[in-house]
């Protein structure tokens, strides 16, 4: 069962330090990315029997298999980690980890993307100085590994003009998105702009935790793997954000049973949807209690100075009833607006809305098989460890949607205009009018309390400088009193509210989500074939998340009324 959620919960949460790892609660899967390169040639087949060459390559990935299967022991992975691998598809050390990865591979590595310097059919005709990268027999094995249920995307990550920047750039990629590399390389193998003997040399430029795997084959075909870390300190245990910790888990998830992306994110949403109500209900609790409790603090000040001027023993005891009333009010709003600054209940209730939001965004693509890019905007945001959070939901999407893709474009736009943009439009629709009529209430409430604080005040400067003439009573004169100093504190009130509920940004940004979502209605009539549909999801969602990361900077930085 999950620990009852409630704001300090979330807050403390933030450091995950704070939740040491406790096998009696599970947490949510969180995947561990392996970069890996390898060499073209690990040695020479001139001379070599193709029974020996099949030998060889065999020994050679049972050694790479069990070192990779060793990982998990010697990173200390945890029972909700699972390890996905990147790397490219090239001859030689590429295809021998390909065939270690899912779980016909046995080395532990749940699913694979492929990364390539040039598109597929291009990469596989490429020629380099020594000629075709691929012979035909290789090319045939390398279209047969690319149907592999592990391989859950494959994709062109460089435009470059030059082969060695476009390898270039598939090594950065590949180290970028990496957790830890390892290299399969051939022993006292020489260095190429592009290679692998280049990639190492960029793990080790950038301290990423390394292990390298030397192969050394004899002329008489004995073959010797040696391995050694790099930076292996520098490795840190990837961890989701403090926020989902409280989350947990189906019982039926592991590592060796992963759940789809819409099952992981239902989960999230369930439990996120719930805290972010809690915490904007509580966040305007709160709220109102800071606002009322001055304004009855100065009501209470009035209304003694207007009473001080009066003679009596029973003034005196209404005037210790009204100071010490003041005294309370004003005791009780600061200790609630401490609350509410020092608990950061604001940030509470924003870090509850955005994997919230991020779920949904999920569960709304379905069975798309697309690559969720839409999600790479979110981690800019300053939240720890999002960036891991949105891998995990992307390779599971991935690799839950690889076999299970939609294909029809007619039920999928149908689908997705009625399921997901119809009821957005409907959300912001009566946000956008709730946020407008809020914030036109508080406009003429605050000319409201103005007039009457100006016209009091006038009325009191007249009574003060006429006293002579116009002889007005005295109760007349307490009351313009305590209304020249309640009225304005009533407009300004009104302007607090206003600014602690966000009105003005909401009513512009959320009248904005409607004409935006109502053109990309419009467009998707327009569309026929899948690639296109996808793309106009993707742009959709990336919209929507657009707003909701808006929201949630707005609201991070902004404490409660002031």
């Amino acid at each position: 069962m999950s620990t009852p959620l409630t704001p300090i919960d979330l807050i403390t949460s933030q450091n995950d330090s704070q939740f040491p790892y406790n096998r009696s609660r599970p947490r949510m899967p969180c995947v561990v990315q392996l970069g890996f390169s390898g060499s073209r040639s690990l040695y020479d087949v001139e001379n070599r029997t193709l029974e020996d060459i099949a030998r060889i390559d065999a020994e050679i990935e049972a050694a790479l298999r069990q070192r990779l299967r060793a990982l998990r022991h010697e990173l200390e992975l945890k029972p909700d980690h699972f390890l996905a691998g990147v790397s490219q598809i090239a001859i030689g050390g590429d295809m021998h980890f390909t065939r270690c990865c899912g779980s016909e591979g046995g080395a532990g590595i749940a699913m694979q993307r492929i990364l390539l310097p040039q598109p597929v059919d291009c990469y596989l005709a490429a020629s380099g100085s020594r000629g075709p990268d691929f012979s035909p027999a290789q090319r045939a094995a390398a279209l047969e590994l690319l149907q592999r249920p592990a391989i859950v995307h494959v994709q062109c990550i460089s435009n470059a003009a030059s082969r060695a920047e476009r390898f270039e750039d598939a090594s950065h990629a590949i180290l970028s998105m990496s957790d830890v590399a390892v290299c399969l390389l051939r022993k006292n193998a020489p260095s190429k702009r592009g290679g692998t003997v280049d990639f190492l040399e960029l793990a080790r430029r950038t301290q990423k935790p390394t292990l390298v795997m030397l192969v050394e084959v004899s002329a008489t075909g004995a073959i010797v793997c040696s391995s050694t870390w790099h930076d292996r300190e520098h490795f840190t245990l990837p961890g989701l954000p403090g926020f989902a910790l409280h989350v947990s888990p189906k019982p039926e998830w592991s590592a060796e049973s992963l759940p789809s992306a819409t099952a992981y994110c239902e989960t999230l949403k369930e439990y996120f949807s719930r805290a972010a109500q809690d915490g904007r209900g509580l966040f305007e609790r709160m709220a109102r209690v800071v606002l009322h409790t001055h304004l009855g603090a100065t009501v209470c000040a009035a209304m003694a100075l207007a009473l001080a001027v009066v003679s009596g023993e029973w003034v005196f005891w209404i005037l210790v009833a009204l100071l010490g009333t003041e005294l309370a009010l004003l005791s009780w709003g600061y200790r609630t607006h401490h609350a509410l600054d020092h608990d950061q209940i604001v940030r509470v209730w924003a870090r509850a809305r955005l994997p919230a939001e991020i779920a949904r965004s999920v569960i709304a693509l379905g069975n798309v098989h697309v690559y969720l890019g839409h999600l790479a905007q979110m981690r800019i945001l300053p939240v720890p460890n999002l960036d891991r959070l949105l891998g995990t939901i992307s390779w599971l999407h991935l690799g839950a949607t690889l076999k299970h893709a939609e294909t029809d474009p007619e039920k999928l736009r149908h689908d997705y205009v009625r399921n997901r943009i119809d009821n957005q439009l409907e959300f912001y629709r009566k946000r956008s009018a709730e946020a407008k009529a809020s914030l036109l209430f508080a406009r003429r409430r605050f000319k409201l309390w103005w007039t009457l604080g100006f016209g009091s005040t006038a009325l009191k400067l007249a009574e003060v400088l006429l006293e002579t003439v116009l002889h007005a009573p005295g109760w007349l004169a307490a009351a313009l009193g305590v209304f020249a100093v309640v009225f304005p504190v009533l407009a300004v009130g009104v302007l607090s509210w206003a600014s602690a509920m966000d009105l003005e940004a909401n009513a512009s940004e959320f009248a904005e989500m409607v004409g935006f979502l109502e053109k990309q209605k419009a467009a998707f009539q327009e569309i026929t074939t899948i690639r296109p549909l996808r793309r106009a999801m993707l742009d959709t969602e990336a919209g929507i998340l657009a707003e909701v990361s808006q929201w949630y900077v707005r609201r991070s930085y902004r404490s409660g009324p002031t």
